[in-house]
């Protein structure tokens, strides 16, 4: 796989819904590729983030605490 197919399919790993033969290609092609490897790292903290806050509902006004906790959960390294 290239890294055009893997970047595909990142959501997808994320989500645990690979195949176990394509969960093991895209995760092999990421153990020697750090394009890819950073851009799984980068999706799945953005995913995490959403997924964390997905449920409240900012208020109009809201301070900037969402946004820092945004750039704070893009920054954590795994």
């Amino acid at each position: 796989m290239n890294c055009d197919q893997i970047e595909e399919l990142i959501s997808d790993l994320i989500d645990g819904e690979l195949s176990e033969t394509a969960r093991a290609g895209v995760l092999g092609h990421i153990a020697v590729c750090e394009r890819c490897a950073a851009f799984y790292r980068q999706v799945k903290r953005t995913v995490r983030f959403v997924r964390a806050n997905a449920a409240p509902v900012p208020e109009p006004g809201t301070p900037g605490e969402r946004y820092a906790g945004f750039i704070r959960a893009i920054s954590e390294r795994e």
